[in-house]
Order: structure tokens, then sequence, then C-alpha cells
């Protein structure tokens, strides 16, 4: 029995630091919707709503195609990493704090986490065991 990938990422997601995880739905939520309004979203808002989201019941099929775009998002922008730290370096510019070496570092972190996760748990063999159970 193949492990449910949805698990597996929120097992992933959850493990990450709360900033983090506000940050990575804030950006999911901003780069997928069609609701102007959602830009003023905060980062608190925008985590609850991915959460609930993600977790909404739903058929197995349906369930891979959410993990699919959150697989293209997530992939987007662990790709360039340094935009990544720009844009929300800016973004927290604005409140008057500045992205530490810490936080730079976790992303980076992070980056090689998802990477992990997406060739196994979340890459297109792996989803198609699960649909197929």
């Amino acid at each position: 029995m193949t492990l449910d990938p949805e698990l597996a990422f929120m097992q992933w997601f959850n493990s990450l630091p709360l900033w983090q995880r506000r940050s990575l739905a804030y950006l999911y939520i901003v780069m997928s919707t069609q609701n102007s309004e959602d830009f003023a979203m905060s980062e608190k808002e925008a985590l609850q709503r991915f959460t609930a989201l993600i977790q909404s019941p739903e058929f197995r099929a349906r369930k891979i195609a959410r993990l699919l775009s959150v697989r293209s998002l997530f992939g987007f922008i662990f790709y360039d990493l340094d935009f990544v730290i720009r844009c929300l370096g800016a973004q927290h510019s604005s409140d008057g704090n500045a992205l530490s070496a810490f936080a730079t570092h976790q992303w980076v972190r992070c980056a090689h986490q998802w990477e992990k996760l997406q060739a196994d748990e979340l890459g297109d063999a792996a989803l198609h065991s699960w649909l197929a159970e």
C-alpha cells in the first residue's frame, strides 16, 4: 500500500516553522487565486484557507489534481530561492523586519526537503500508484 500523498505532504508542511508555512500558503493563494481581494489577505488567513483546501474531503482523482497544483506552484517557488527571499524580504521590510540569515538558511533547507518529497511521495509514479489502489 502506497503512503497517502496528501498525508505525506501535510506531514512535511506541518514540520515547517509557522512563519514559513504562512509564507508558502500566502504565495500559493496569491499565485492561484482568481479573486483580486485575496491579495490583501494576511499570511495567517492564507494558511487557514490553504490548510482547509488541502484537507477538504474529495475523491482521490480530485485530491491528486490539488496536489499537482501544489506541486507545480511550490516547485516554481523553490526553483528560484533568490526571488522568494527578495519577495518575502520586501514584504517583511515594509513591516520594519528583514529576513534574517537564519530564515534564508531555512528556505534553502526547506527547498532540499521539498525536492525529496516531490521526487518520492509526490512523484508521478507514486501518485499513479496511490490512485490505482
